[in-house]
């Protein structure tokens, strides 16, 4: 399987484009990520067209996005996306929970750390610990 999305090296650099190939591969972790030289999915997700569609046009979606652009498309709904089949395929698939860790070990590519979870994680950690703090001084002032 291949779509169309092309590559180009600037300084050492790949950039994506808009045109040739990339390589689609099917992995038995995760649900789905774009790399810089191809797609990986989950092998069992072609079997369910519906979620594969919706799943491969969001990660089509991530070429050539700045960050800010990258985190709009990765916190927004996904169009066509059945969350409940979702639910469904990753329950089944307990791998397919890596997809949410922000710093994990890939078996070819070593530590991967995504940006857009970290920052995720980073406000969500920051915002229960401002209220653990706040709710300290508020029952202390009491």
């Amino acid at each position: 399987m291949r779509y169309l999305g092309c590559m180009e090296k600037i300084g050492g650099i790949i950039v994506t484009k808009s045109s040739p190939t990339k390589e689609i591969k099917l992995v038995d972790f995760g649900i789905a990520n774009n790399y810089h030289d191809c797609i990986e999915i989950h092998k069992d997700l072609p079997k369910f067209p519906k979620l594969y569609d919706a799943i491969m046009q969001h990660e089509k979606g991530h070429e050539g996005l700045n960050f800010r652009e990258d985190f709009k498309l990765d916190i927004n709904n996904v169009p066509g996306l059945d969350y409940g089949e979702l639910r469904n395929f990753m329950y089944s698939r307990p791998k397919t929970w890596l997809q949410f860790l922000p710093i994990w070990k890939h078996p070819t590519r070593g530590w991967i750390y995504d940006k857009v979870h970290l920052l995720i994680y980073g406000i969500l950690i920051t915002s229960i610990l401002l209220i653990i703090v706040f709710g300290v001084m508020i029952g202390k002032s009491i």
